[in-house]
Parts: C-alpha cells; sequence; structure tokens
C-alpha cells in the first residue's frame, strides 16, 4: 500500500490534538476527533412528493438520509466536536475554529492528509508506474533544450560569420548546427514513442549533444577566453537539466555536477593558456561555482515542488479510480437489484425524477403504462395449507425459495416478466415489457413447465402438492404505486379474470380462457375447461375456458433464451443439495437461532473488494493486473494533449471555459513555498558571489542581507498554508489570502523579484561612484580591482531568470513578460548604464584596435537566448499543468455524477427492499437457490384493504381506460406511506400492497438486544400498540380524502401478532415478505371483517387490552383453514375518549 507519511493526523498534527484535549479537559471537556462515524437514523426521509416528506427510504448503515425541500440525498457524516474547547482558558475561539476547519477540511477530502505531507512513499508497483509517469512527463521539458541548443547555434554561427574571418571557423559551423539538428531529432522520436528505454535514452542523449556543443563552442571561440564564458548557458542548462533528465532529483546532482566540472575545467585550461597571469582565476572559477550552486538549488526546489505534486497527482489518480471502481461496482450491484425487480423504463424514469417534487396541489407523479395484448398467469399451490402445518415455518421459508426460484428460471427462458409473489401464488405477464406476438404459447409452456417442477416439491415433503394455472390474454396497466416499496404491478380487469382462471382451474393443469385460444394456432391439444361450474366470476361473465391436454408443436428449440442452469441439466433442488457446503441454513428448535435470526454461511464469495488491499498488501504488480492496467492508461492519456488542446486557445493556452479558468487560475498548490524558498538560498549564494568579485561596500552587504531575509521571511509566509500547524492562525489566514487573491499574489512574487533584482545590480553601483570617474574608457585605471567582472552581472540575472521561471502560481504569460522586461533591463543596464565598462572589458581582453564583437553583444545574445528557452519551457509546463488539471478536473466530475447516480440508485433500492436487504443484495452476487431470511419472535402484522374500491375503479375512456382511477389510487397509498416518516411510526414497516390493500409489519426494525423490561408485556409489545395507531391514521387518511375528493372509500383492516418468518425468495428478482401463521391470521381478520372497523383475535385482544385499547366482542367466525376463531372489533370511540391521560390512542388499563 502507498505509505503516506503526513506531519497530522486527520489534518492535526499531535500538537494540536494535545492543545484540544488539555484546553478541553481544563474546561471540563474534551474534543473528540471522529472520522467517518456515521449514523442511521433509522426513520425515512422524503422525497418527490407533494410536500417535503412524500416518499422515502430506509437508508444503509453509516449513512443519513436527508430530504431538504424534498431532495433526496444521502450523506456521510464526519465531525470535530469542540463545542467544548471553544471557552477554554488557553485557546482562543479563532484557533479553535481554525482546528476545527481544518479537521473538517480534512474529514471531507482524506486526500488532503496526503497532500499536507511532506514526503510521499509509494510502494514498489506505485513507484514503478511513477518513474513512468515521471519520464513521460519529463519529455515537455526537451523543447526548451531544443530552443537553447538552436539559439545558440544561430548566435555562435551569426558571431562566426560576421567575424574577421569566418573561413577559420568552418569546424564550428558545422559541429554547433549539427548538435542542434540532434537535438530535434531525440524531440521527434521522443514525442513520436512511448517506449519508456527510448525515452530515457533520448533525453541523455539531448543533454550530452547540449553540453557538447557548450563546451565546444567554448573551447573553440575566438581569443580572449574568460572563466566566466557561455555560463548564463551553463547555469540555464543546469536549471533545465534537472527538469528534463529521466532521473530523480538527487540522481541527477552527479551528472549536473559533471558538467560544472567540465565547465570549469575546459575554460580554466582556455584561460590559463591564453593569460599567463591566472591571480584572478580562483576568484571567477569560485564565482562560477556559486552561480552553478544557486542554479541547482533553484532546480532542486523546482523538481521537489514538481515531484510532490507528481506523486500526489499519481494519488489521486489512483483514488480516483478506485473510488471510481467501487462506486462503478456499486452501482452496478443495485442496478441489477434494480432492474431485477423493476422494469428498465420505469427504472430510468424513476431515477430521473429523484429528489422532484411535484407542483402543490397537484398529483404525484404516478409510473403507469397501458400494455395491449399479453397474456397473465397466475399460478397457486394446491395443498400448500398441508405443507405449511407440517414443517417449520423457516423449511417452508426454504421450500418457496427453491421453488419460486426455479419459476424464475423458467420465466427467463419463456420470456416472462414475474409480477409478484402471493404468499404461495405466482403470477407473471409476458408482452408487456418485451412484445411477442407468440406471448400467449409463451406463457401455456411457462404453465405446463411449472406443473412439471412441482414434483421435486411433492418428492421432498411426500405431500400431494399441486400447480393450479390459470392464463387469460388481454389489456393490462403496469408500474407501481406509492413511495415506499415499490414492487412492479398489473392491474386492471383482465388481471383480476387472469386470477379468477386460476381459482376456477383444476390441480396440475393449464386452464386458459377463449381470448388466450384465439392467439393459439394448433400448438396444443385442449379440451374444455367448464370453468364457469367452479367459478362464479367466469359463469357471471359467460367465460368459455379450456384446459391444456398437451403439446402438439413444441416451441422450436434455440429460439428460446435457455439459462445455463438449465442447459447443464441441472436443476435448482440438485444444485441447492450440491451448494450446502457453501450455504446452510442453521435451526434450533422451532428453525430460529439463539439470537432469533436464520444464520447464513457463505463461502468462497469474492465481490471484488478485496483486490485493492490484497495488492496493498503484498506490493506487488502483476501484469495481467486489470487496475494496474487501468491506472497505467489513465497516466499515459493525462499526457495526450489533444484531448485538451480543443479545450485551450491555442497562442494563449488559457480555458476557453472561463468558469474552468477561473477554477485554474484560484487552484491551490501546497507545495507553493519550495521554489521561494530555493530562492532565498539562490540569493544568499548569489550575495557571496558579487563578495568574492565586487568592491565590498557596506551598503552592498546591507542590501544582500536585506534581501536574503525578506525572501526568506516572504518563504516561509507562503509555507505557512503548507504547515498550518506551526504559525500563528493570523499568518495562516495572509497566507491564504495571497493564494486566494490574484492580485496579491502578483505583488507577492512581483516584490520577491525586485528585491533579487535590485541585489543584482547593486554592486554595480559601487563599481560606477568608484571607478568611472571619467567618461573616457582611456581614463580608467588598468589596475582597477574589483569592477573587472562586470559580466557576472549579466550571469546573475539568469540566476534570476531561473527564479522568475520556479515561481508556482504565475502562469506562462507573466513569465514570459517578466523574462523579456529583465532581458530588456538587462540590455540597458549594459548599453546605457554600464557601456563604458563593457567597453573597458573588452580593451582588457582583446586589447585595443580589436574588432572582435564586444563582450555585452555576446552576453546580451547569450541571455535572449536564455530567455528563449526559458520561455518555451515556461510554455510546456503551463500546458502539461493545465492538462493535469483538466484531468483531474474531469476526475471528480466522473466522480460526482458517478456519486450522484449511486445515490439515485441508492435511493430507489432502498425503497424497493428494506435497507438490510437491499444492502446484503446490492454488494453481493447470490445464487437462485440461496435464502435470505430472519426470524422474529413478537412482530405485529397488519392488512388494510378498501373493499369498495374495485366498485370506483372502471376502465372507460373518460377515465383514461383506468389510469385515473390508479392515479387515485397512488394518491392513497402515498398518503399511507407519508405517515411512516412519523418519528411515532418509526417501528412499522412497509411490506407491500396487493391492489388496494396495504400491507405493514411492526417490531421488525428495533433494536435485537435483550432489554431490562423485556418481561414487561407494555415493554415487549410497544410497537404493537403504534401499529394500531397506524392503522387509525390510516381511517383518517381515508376521511380526510373522502372530504377532498367527496368519495365514501372504507377502509377494512385485520391485526394479529407473534412470530414470523421474514425474507427474500426469488433471488433473480428479489421479493422480501413474511410468512408464518402470525400472518395468515392477520389475512384473514381483514379478509372476514367489517367495513370501517379492525379486527383482532383473542389473543391479539388480550394483549392490547393490556396497552389501553377497548374491543368489542364479535363472536365465533369460520376463518380458511383456522377452524372457528373468537375475534373482536375495536372500539375506537371508546379508545378516543379515554386517551387525554394517557399515551395517544390509548386508556389506562383497569
Amino acid at each position: 500500500m502507498t505509505n503516506v507519511t503526513p506531519i497530522d493526523d486527520n489534518c492535526l498534527d499531535t500538537h494540536d490534538i494535545n492543545e484540544l484535549n488539555s484546553n478541553g479537559r481544563n474546561a471540563q471537556g474534551q474534543a473528540n476527533v471522529t472520522s467517518g462515524k456515521a449514523f442511521s437514523n433509522g426513520q425515512a426521509a422524503s422525497m418527490n412528493g407533494r410536500s417535503a416528506s412524500n416518499a422515502s427510504i430506509n437508508p444503509a448503515a453509516g449513512t443519513e438520509a436527508k430530504s431538504v425541500g424534498g431532495n433526496f440525498r444521502v450523506i456521510e457524516r464526519s465531525s470535530l466536536d469542540a463545542d467544548r474547547i471553544g471557552n477554554s482558558g488557553s485557546l482562543t475561539n479563532s484557533r479553535a475554529t481554525l482546528l476545527n476547519q481544518r479537521a473538517n477540511r480534512c474529514v471531507a477530502d482524506p486526500q488532503r492528509k496526503s497532500s499536507r505531507a511532506l514526503t510521499i512513499r509509494l510502494d514498489p508497483s506505485d513507484e514503478k508506474l511513477y518513474r513512468a509517469y515521471f519520464r513521460r512527463q519529463r519529455v515537455g521539458v526537451l523543447p526548451a533544450l531544443v530552443a537553447l541548443a538552436t539559439s545558440n547555434a544561430i548566435v555562435q554561427v551569426t558571431f562566426d560569420l560576421i567575424g574577421e574571418s569566418p573561413e577559420s571557423n568552418v569546424d564550428r559551423l558545422v559541429v554547433i548546427p549539427t548538435s542542434a539538428l540532434i537535438v530535434w531529432i531525440c524531440l521527434f522520436i521522443a514525442l513520436a514513442s512511448w517506449k519508456e528505454r527510448t525515452i530515457v535514452f533520448l533525453e541523455v542523449t539531448s543533454w550530452a549533444t547540449l553540453t557538447f556543443q557548450i563546451l565546444f563552442d567554448l573551447g573553440t571561440s575566438d581569443p580572449g577566453h574568460v572563466p566566466s564564458e557561455r555560463l548564463g548557458l551553463v547555469l540555464c542548462v543546469i536549471y533545465l537539466s534537472q527538469m528534463a533528465l529521466p532521473l530523480s532529483t538527487w540522481t541527477s546532482l552527479p551528472m549536473v555536477t559533471l558538467l560544472v566540472l567540465l565547465h570549469s575545467l575546459v575554460a580554466g585550461l582556455a584561460w590559463a593558456k591564453e593569460d599567463s597571469n591566472i591571480t584572478s582565476l580562483a576568484p571567477q572559477m569560485l564565482g562560477n561555482v556559486l552561480l552553478c550552486l544557486a542554479s541547482i538549488t533553484i532546480g532542486i526546489s523546482r523538481c521537489m515542488f514538481l515531484d510532490m505534486l507528481n506523486r500526489r497527482s499519481l494519488l489521486e489518480t489512483k483514488s480516483a479510480l478506485e473510488a471510481k471502481g467501487k462506486i462503478e461496482l456499486a452501482y452496478k450491484n443495485k442496478e441489477r437489484l434494480l432492474l431485477s425487480v423493476l422494469p428498465k423504463h420505469v427504472a430510468d424514469e424513476m431515477l430521473q425524477d429523484v429528489g422532484n417534487l411535484a407542483p402543490d396541489g397537484q398529483f404525484r407523479k404516478i409510473y403507469m403504462s397501458r400494455y395491449e395484448n399479453v397474456s397473465i398467469l397466475f399460478a397457486d399451490i394446491v395443498g400448500f395449507t398441508a405443507i405449511s402445518s407440517s414443517v417449520s415455518a423457516a423449511a417452508l421459508v426454504r421450500i418457496l425459495n427453491e421453488l419460486f426460484a426455479s419459476f424464475d428460471v423458467l420465466a427467463e427462458k419463456f420470456h416472462q416478466t414475474r409480477i409478484k409473489i402471493l404468499g404461495d401464488c405466482y403470477y407473471c405477464i409476458c408482452g408487456a415489457l418485451e412484445p411477442r406476438s407468440d406471448h400467449a404459447v409463451l406463457t401455456i409452456h411457462m404453465g405446463l413447465s411449472m406443473v412439471d417442477a412441482i414434483s421435486s416439491v411433492r418428492q421432498k415433503t411426500g405431500k400431494d402438492v399441486n400447480m393450479r394455472v390459470g392464463v387469460h390474454t388481454g389489456a393490462c396497466l403496469g408500474g407501481v404505486l406509492g413511495q415506499r416499496q415499490w414492487q412492479f404491478d398489473v392491474l386492471g380487469k383482465e388481471v383480476t379474470l387472469a386470477n379468477k382462471m386460476e381459482s376456477g382451474g383444476l390441480p396440475a393443469r393449464v386452464h386458459i380462457s377463449e381470448t388466450t385460444y384465439k392467439f393459439l394456432d394448433e400448438e396444443f391439444d385442449l379440451e374444455d375447461g367448464h370453468g364457469s361450474d367452479r367459478e362464479d366470476e367466469l359463469k357471471l361473465r359467460n367465460i368459455t375456458t379450456y384446459l391444456v391436454k398437451g403439446v402438439l408443436k413444441p416451441y422450436p428449440e434455440g429460439t428460446l433464451d435457455v439459462p445455463k442452469i438449465l442447459e447443464s441439466g441441472e436443476t435448482v433442488s440438485k444444485r441447492h443439495s450440491a451448494d450446502k457446503t457453501r450455504t446452510s441454513l442453521q435451526e434450533n428448535g422451532s428453525g430460529r437461532t439463539g439470537s432469533g435470526q436464520l444464520d447464513i454461511v457463505q463461502e468462497g464469495q469474492d465481490d471484488g473488494s478485496s483486490d485493492s488491499s490484497q495488492r496493498a498488501q503484498t506490493g506487488q504488480e502483476t501484469p495481467c493486473d486489470p487496475f494496474i492496467e487501468s491506472l497505467r492508461q489513465e497516466l499515459a492519456e493525462m499526457h495526450r494533449l489533444k484531448a485538451v488542446k480543443k479545450l485551450m486557445t491555442p497562442v494563449l493556452w488559457q480555458f476557453k471555459d472561463d468558469h474552468l479558468e477561473q477554477t485554474y487560475s484560484r487552484r491551490q498548490e501546497n507545495y507553493s513555498a519550495l521554489p521561494l524558498l530555493g530562492t532565498s538560498f539562490a540569493l544568499l549564494l548569489l550575495l557571496l558571489t558579487k563578495l568574492c568579485l565586487f568592491p565590498i561596500s557596506m551598503l552592498s552587504i546591507g542590501l544582500y542581507l536585506t534581501g536574503v531575509l525578506l525572501i526568506l521571511s516572504m518563504a516561509l509566509v507562503t509555507l505557512a498554508e503548507t504547515l498550518p500547524n506551526n504559525y500563528p492562525t493570523s499568518v495562516v489566514r495572509f497566507a491564504q489570502s495571497v493564494r486566494e487573491s490574484s492580485v496579491l499574489s502578483l505583488l507577492w512574487a512581483g516584490t520577491a523579484w525586485t528585491i533579487v533584482f535590485i541585489c543584482d545590480v547593486a554592486p554595480m553601483h559601487v563599481c560606477k561612484s568608484s571607478h568611472l570617474n571619467t567618461s573616457s574608457t582611456d581614463d580608467l585605471d588598468p589596475d582597477s580591482e574589483g569592477c573587472d567582472y562586470v559580466v557576472y552581472s549579466a550571469h546573475g540575472a539568469v540566476v534570476l531568470m531561473l527564479a522568475v521561471t520556479s515561481n508556482v502560481n504565475q502562469g506562462h504569460l507573466l513569465k514570459a513578460a517578466t523574462l523579456l522586461l529583465l532581458l530588456g533591463l538587462q540590455a540597458l543596464i549594459a548599453l546605457v548604464f554600464l557601456g563604458d565598462f563593457y567597453d573597458y572589458y573588452d580593451t582588457r581582453l582583446y586589447g585595443s584596435g580589436n574588432h572582435a564583437t564586444s563582450i555585452k553583444y555576446r552576453l546580451l545574445a547569450e541571455l535572449a537566448s536564455v530567455v528563449l528557452a526559458l520561455i518555451v519551457y515556461s510554455v510546456n509546463a503551463e500546458r502539461i499543468s493545465r492538462t493535469l488539471f483538466y484531468w483531474k478536473e474531469r476526475r471528480k466530475l466522473q466522480k460526482k455524477e458517478a456519486v450522484n447516480m449511486q445515490e439515485r440508485n441508492t435511493a430507489l433500492v432502498y425503497n424497493l427492499l428494506p435497507a438490510h436487504v437491499a444492502r446484503e443484495f446490492s454488494t453481493t452476487r447470490r445464487e437462485d437457490s440461496e435464502l435470505y431470511s430472519q426470524a422474529y419472535d413478537e412482530v405485529g402484522v397488519m392488512f388494510a384493504a378498501c373493499p369498495n374500491f374495485n366498485s370506483f375503479y372502471n376502465e372507460s375512456a373518460v377515465n383514461n381506460n383506468g389510469l385515473e382511477c390508479l392515479r387515485f389510487l397512488n394518491e392513497i397509498i402515498s398518503d399511507y406511506d407519508e405517515l411512516l416518516n412519523l418519528a411515532k411510526f418509526s417501528s412499522i414497516v412497509k411490506i407491500k400492497t396487493v391492489g388496494s390493500t396495504y400491507m405493514a409489519a411492526s417490531g421488525m426494525v428495533m433494536a435485537r438486544t435483550p432489554q431490562v423490561n423485556a418481561n414487561r408485556l407494555t415493554t415487549k409489545w410497544a410497537h404493537l400498540q403504534e401499529l394500531v395507531n397506524f392503522g387509525l391514521a390510516l381511517q383518517d387518511v381515508i376521511k380526510k380524502i373522502n372530504e377532498q375528493s367527496f368519495n365514501n372509500f372504507i377502509l377494512r383492516i385485520g391485526i394479529n401478532h407473534g412470530p414470523i418468518i421474514a425474507g427474500v425468495i426469488g433471488v433473480r428478482k428479489p421479493h422480501y415478505d413474511i410468512w408464518g401463521n402470525t400472518v395468515n391470521v392477520a389475512s384473514r381478520m381483514e379478509s372476514t371483517g367489517q367495513a370501517g372497523r379492525i379486527q383482532v383475535v383473542e389473543e391479539c385482544k388480550q394483549v392490547l387490552t393490556r396497552l389501553g385499547f377497548r374491543f368489542e366482542k364479535r363472536g365465533l367466525i369460520n376463518v380458511k383453514g383456522k377452524g372457528e376463531l373468537m375475534t373482536y372489533f375495536l372500539d375506537r370511540s371508546e379508545t378516543e375518549a379515554g386517551a387525554e391521560d394517557a399515551i395517544p390512542n390509548q386508556v389506562p388499563a383497569s
């Protein structure tokens, strides 16, 4: 794993944490730094409705769901609790605020920790990638070497041609241009090649060729050599070499040192050969070395800055790819889960609408479409009651899961869309989401296959169970209703008729309607079904029915999408038996574990999340590692400028997008103080150079010391934002303001450059005033000391130019303007201010009457070459910087879009399944037979139906074929869902809706840890009280809707309590439901109840009476499968009358 050596912990160093803690203790408090502590409020957050709390989700643990103005978002919470230290005696409020803000910034951006580090160490695999990335980036410096070699060649050739004897310089006229041409060739090959070894060879060759050109020029030039000859070029090459060589900062130093030694050797030998008096060689050589050290110092500081930025860029790229990969994986898993429950067009439409509110007073948006010519299949298990009474609830759920999982496989094969699972009833549809002309044929094949599939259950249980299948063809409306626990459903009269076809059918037979028969073409052998004899609705509507005897025309093989599980001949039951070593359901006694939860042991699963950690632990890179390859491609793409060129202006290299340009100009470079520190040390070396070569005066010494102190102070102030823990708050804020303000930043940099420039030219004033007392060079004292080295003024200017180039926060245009300004000032100094000195220097160097080109023109040409090379370098550095910035912003945008899409998917997924179930199914891929279930001992179950809605529903044209009726039903169910947003109903979970029937349960979201008063009935069943109050609230909702719409809808509610099994069956299309006798009795309490009343059995009435509710005895009623049961109606009038002094909707227990 990449090791970052930070100076802080969560952006606070040890000193800060101790400061917070000690001061917090003094104020009877202690600051607690919490990184990423998240919580789940367990409650719903609203989204997409008429009010601020319409629809909601159950957020995942570790996130908090919030709704602001109806816009849904999922956020992770992290904070620094400094409330108790704000009034500390020794810690000021401003200091506490600064530390607080720093911690919050770090928590919000974990990458900031690495950006605050002074060293970033990479693991071997990352270091290898970084070296390749590092080499590729340094190719951008080659144009600067080309510019320097070319301009120097042009200058030298020009001077040779205009000299006294150009014919004697033939070798120079050939070798120097040829060397420049070689550098050009290296550049072209490097830009065309992506091989690392080739690039390394070409970069080293370019540097060696340029070095040879300078040394050859120095050794073969006209007489009049001085030790400082070509020193300006050498200083520039030293700087560019550190930028261009494919070596680390410290590894390149030997090569730079070699260049300095070679220059000193050639210049010294040439000087010694021509001048027997070498007493002046020592100070000049010392001055050369000091200036070279100054150039090296500036180069090192710049390289350190670039190295930190590049390493951070690699870490950010890697982090972004990892985050993107995790987000995409989570997104794909959630999308897979989402699309397994909802059709794609419905899911896409919902994703677009997440967070949007309907205008006040308007209906909520309904996701419902009409489908023509579809075949609907209902299948019910005959003999299910016998099975449920002979096996435990957990075993029953396992049987259903295995059976319905096989049905889902068949549904995929026969192009069916499974709609819902209602207890032991399975129904699906064909031809709706995927229009097909053969939908009726496929649906009948599906029914026949289901009859065959039930045989495995018959063999397992030894019970005479079978499937009764009914099929009808017609039109229907399909979509989702409500705002919670969305499930795709189909509704309409034809759907009701298909249900009647099932109830009017026979075991082990497929029962079809006459409408379905019309879509067949003698594919099946049929016989009269006589369905009207067994179902009154079919008789009432005079429906002719048929039973399928057999298949006459088998469906053509190869036209069906046969899943692999069936292609291999392996049934779901066999697969489940073979996978027992991987998935086991452990029971104790009644089918529950000691914790009340069915344990699912899963082995060998791999969701891909361990790849990164395993790679980090080994620190090795495998050739086929897709992540490493993606990272390598991403880093390579970052240096392809073609994609970015079109976003920037051709000459100015500024982003065309104003917002992007402003963001770039305001960017924060955390190490921008490093080049300024290098400049301060370079200025100190420049001072030592002047002291060695120029007359010493108190003025010059004072200026240099002042300049060094000022530059060093400015560097330290700039460093305050990078190391804020070591600076006072006011200094940190000032450093931030300098970075954030373009005007202050420009003035700051301009001040530093001006100080260096003044320090550089100040000794010249001493020379001017001390030794130039006449206007003629003939009157100058030949033996005057100190001012013989006026050329070092130009070489000092090169150091200043390098400092300007190294500045971080200024663009290439400003740098180019500054470099040209410095060149102009040096020309003014050489030609006007110190012109006489240069003439005197020429006389001493070449002798009187010599017509060689004046040294001042050669120096200005040399400076011009340096300026051109530095401008080219600045432009290329700016292009690289802007390219990296663009990719960084692009990664941020991509990550933001991915996170946004993931949050939208999360919002939908958590509206499909309960939070803990959604997390399980969105993070792991399960096999078809895998079972997810939980056992609960103390749960309340409620069914609330609106029996007179069927008479309200009609499919006339005025109601848009029933759509407007369903829009009204959607409003009713959505109003029910809104109640679940209230804190007083926090223990209630919506299970599902079936038509106009609403199913909910309580006691499934409460803490499972033992409670102190768990033996007290009022505590044990407190959630049941909430469920009854919820039922009363539903009645109030219906009453309000009736008042607003002038309708007369009435609720019929049944409630029961006891143990249940909750789980997901049908892994391909997960369906969350609850099973058990408790559920069955609650359903019967609703179906046998009376409109406007809440009905319970005697056991439930006894518990609720202890909780303060009053009941009216109804008497014994016959319940299917249960015989006669004593039931009671809740007396709402008595309950509300006595509730004044009790918990809401309660009366004191007698």
